[in-house]
């Protein structure tokens, strides 16, 4: 999803209006999350995907209806039709999708929206998309869209209809969610003869991608880059030997920094968003990246090594103070239980227990009390 923003304001740039369907809600089993998203051009063509199959192609067809006549539309796309499929693979839920008109213009108000939201997310910023769904009155605002931070409202044309307060209050609401919300604001009439206003907007949190961090740039990172990058993560390489960590080496990486691991991590951050794997060459750059990672929130943290490797580890830094319960969240030795050997592999072991962590999964971990060395 990083890169949506990106590719939609250069569709807009380029003077070339586009309908972006969003999924907002999931009932049962479905192909895509909330918050996937899918862009159709006015030649059918397509960036992303909302599931494939019967439905998608509902979808776009009333992506091209809304470019039509320039009018955003929910759609519910029923799934059930298919379950007798279900031996194929197929899904038997449902998804409620709103599907909107973005204009492109160079420097449209769009093109300057999807350029703030594509910026947002490159600082790791979370921010709402505010869109004016539906109106009545004539003070009702006449643009389109609008991007709150928690602290405040960054891009708008929405004018004074809608208190910043307002507006402040429900993108925190929306940011708590995990797809969007409605909300509807009702304004006075602003003169003798000015209509009641009725707005209802359409509130989007905009998050950044996930983060994979690869600490080391030796073998197994070069495929756990490539594969973090499949999965949508925004990744970075950190590693104090420019030989490897290097834009030659990584060109598929966001960030790639060759500095001494404490530093470097403290340099790249790691928020509640970051995975974080230690695949570097050495005891002595274990310790010195857990000393930096343990007490810091993170999603995942995980560390490559053989039993006695990790073993070594946590004693040394458990004889420096480092809390027991801090070492617990390590995942090590790390990886689902899959008996991989090569760097391909050993790199599928780890983006596997990744998933399973960020979706919930069962699969067995190595770090798993009684699995084989």
């Amino acid at each position: 999803m990083d890169r949506f923003y990106h590719q939609l304001h250069d569709l807009l740039q380029a003077g070339e209006s586009v309908a972006v369907a969003t999924v907002v809600a999931t009932r049962g089993s479905t192909p895509r999350e909330v918050g996937t998203k899918m862009i159709v051009r006015r030649s059918g063509a397509t960036v992303g995907t909302v599931g494939g199959g019967c439905g998608e192609a509902q979808v776009w067809r009333t992506a091209l209806q809304v470019l039509d006549t320039g009018a955003s539309q929910g759609i519910s796309v029923d799934l059930t039709e298919e379950v007798h499929l279900e031996a194929a693979g197929a899904c038997g839920g449902t998804m409620e999708l709103w599907v909107e008109p973005w204009l492109g213009e160079v420097e449209s108000p769009d093109a300057r929206v999807a350029r703030l939201l594509a910026e947002s997310q490159g600082r790791r910023q979370s921010v709402v998309l505010a869109t004016v769904a539906a109106g009545s009155g004539s003070s009702c605002p006449s643009a389109r869209r609008a991007v709150v931070s928690t602290e405040a409202v960054l891009l708008s044309g929405l004018g004074p209809v809608l208190p910043e307060g307002w507006l402040l209050r429900e993108a925190a609401a929306a940011l708590e969610l995990e797809g969007g919300r409605f909300a509807t604001y009702e304004a006075a009439a602003q003169g003798p003869h000015d209509e009641l206003a009725t707005v209802r907007l359409w509130l989007e949190p905009v998050k950044p991608p996930p983060r994979l961090m690869v600490l080391g740039a030796g073998h197994i990172a070069l495929p756990l880059v490539a594969m973090g990058r499949l999965l949508g993560f925004q990744v970075a390489v950190l590693d104090d030997r420019a030989a490897f960590a290097n834009r030659e080496r990584f060109p598929e990486a966001d960030t790639v920094l060759a500095a001494d691991f404490g530093d470097g991590i403290r340099r790249l951050g790691v928020d509640r968003d970051s995975y974080v794997v230690l695949v570097t060459r050495g005891h002595r750059h274990d310790v010195e990246c857990l000393r930096q990672l343990v007490g810091r929130e993170s999603a995942y943290l995980g560390m490559i090594g053989s039993r006695r490797r990790v073993k070594g580890v946590f004693d040394l830094l458990q004889r420096e103070g480092v809390p027991v319960e801090g070492l617990r969240r390590v995942h090590a030795p790390i990886g689902l239980d899959l008996g991989a050997r090569t760097p391909a592999e050993i790199a599928l072991s780890i983006v596997a227990e990744i998933v399973k962590v960020r979706r919930g999964g069962m699969a067995r971990s190595l770090s798993d009390r009684g699995t084989r060395q």
